[in-house]
C-alpha cells in the first residue's frame, strides 16, 4: 500500500500564551498542501520502518512520529508486523508539519485496514504523537486552537503557492524559546485575549481575507538568527506574491500566487537566482 502524506503551511500563526507545561497556545489557520511524503507498507516477519530522502538514500530517523504511532498502536490493538517505507519530499525542520503528517497517516492507515478505531481514540493517539497530529488526521483546512489540538474547519479557496526551504531547518523547541525570552513568555500566562482571531464570524474564508489576516508571531525571532527568511519573503514579492512569509517556526517561506502557472514560472525563476542548497515547489492547498 502507497500513502500520500501531505504537509500543511500556517496562513496565520499567534501565540496566545503558554501553558504550566510549557506548551503553547496558538491561533493559526492551517492548510494542507499538494507538497506530500510517500509511505509505503506492507505486512511483514518483524515490525521495520524505514526513512529514504527524495534520491532514495537512507536516513537514519530514531524516535519519530511513525515510530511513536506504531508503538501507540501495539499497545492499544492487535495487527501484522509491518514494513514501513517513508520516503521525505518535505524537508525536515521546515514548519512544514511532515513528521506530524507522517504519523497521522499510520494512524489512519492502521485504523481503516485493521480496526476500525473510534474518532476520539485515533484523536487521543494522535494528540499523544504531536500537536499538530490531529490536523492531519482529515486534509481540510482548519482554524486551530488550543495547542493544536482544537480543531474547526473552515472553508477557503483553492490558492497556489511557491514554498521555499533556504536550505536548513530550525528546531522547534528552539523557536519558541526564542520567542519566549523577546516576549518575556512564561509558563501559565495568557497574553491579551484581543490578540486572538476568534470569534470568527463566517468560517468561509477569501482569498483576500486571509490575506488580510497573513502573519506569523515567530517570524520575527527566527528572521534575527536568520536573515535569509526575510530575503527569501522579499525575492517573492519581487516575483509577484500576493503575500509572503514563514510557516510555522520556520524554516520555510511561502508565496501566494494567483494560479498555479504563475506559481511555477516563480519557482524557475527563485531557483535559478539561489544557491543549490536552496529548494523551492510549486503546491496547491486542498480549496473550493
Amino acid at each position: 500500500m502507497k500513502l500520500q502524506s501531505p504537509s500543511k503551511l500556517n496562513l496565520w500563526l499567534k501565540i496566545i500564551g503558554r501553558r504550566e507545561d510549557g506548551y503553547h497556545l496558538l491561533d493559526s489557520l492551517f492548510v494542507p498542501i499538494d507538497l506530500c511524503d510517500e509511505i509505503e507498507i506492507s505486512v511483514s516477519d518483524e515490525d521495520d520502518v524505514r526513512f529514504f530522502d527524495s534520491n532514495h538514500n537512507p536516513l537514519q530517523i530514531q524516535n519519530s512520529t511513525v515510530h511513536k504511532a506504531l508503538g501507540l498502536l501495539r499497545g492499544l490493538m492487535g495487527f501484522p508486523f509491518l514494513k514501513i517505507q517513508v520516503t521525505k519530499h518535505i524537508p525536515i525542520g521546515a514548519g512544514l508539519g511532515g513528521a506530524s503528517g507522517n504519523g497521522a497517516a499510520l494512524l489512519t492507515y492502521v485504523s481503516k485496514q485493521f480496526g476500525p478505531l473510534s474518532p476520539s481514540d485515533l484523536a487521543s493517539l494522535a494528540k499523544s504523537i504531536g500537536a499538530d497530529v490531529p490536523f492531519f488526521l482529515e486534509h481540510q483546512p482548519a482554524y486551530v486552537t488550543g495547542i493544536g489540538d482544537q480543531i474547526t474547519k473552515v472553508a477557503v479557496p483553492k490558492m497556489h503557492f511557491v514554498v521555499g526551504f533556504p536550505g536548513f531547518g530550525c528546531a522547534t523547541p528552539d523557536v519558541y524559546r526564542w520567542f519566549d525570552e523577546q516576549n518575556g513568555l512564561k509558563p501559565n500566562q495568557t497574553f491579551d485575549q484581543k490578540n486572538m482571531t476568534l470569534p470568527l464570524k463566517v468560517f468561509d474564508l477569501s482569498s483576500e481575507e486571509v490575506i488580510r489576516r497573513a502573519s506569523n508571531d515567530l517570524e520575527h525571532v527566527v528572521e534575527a538568527k536568520h536573515p535569509e527568511i526575510k530575503r527569501l519573503k522579499d525575492a517573492m514579492i519581487n516575483q509577484g506574491a500576493l503575500m509572503a512569509q514563514m510557516t510555522g517556526s520556520g524554516s520555510c517561506v511561502f508565496g501566494l500566487f494567483n494560479d498555479r502557472r504563475r506559481a511555477d514560472e516563480a519557482r524557475e525563476w527563485l531557483k535559478a537566482h539561489h544557491p543549490e542548497s536552496f529548494q523551492f515547489f510549486s503546491a496547491s492547498s486542498s480549496g473550493n
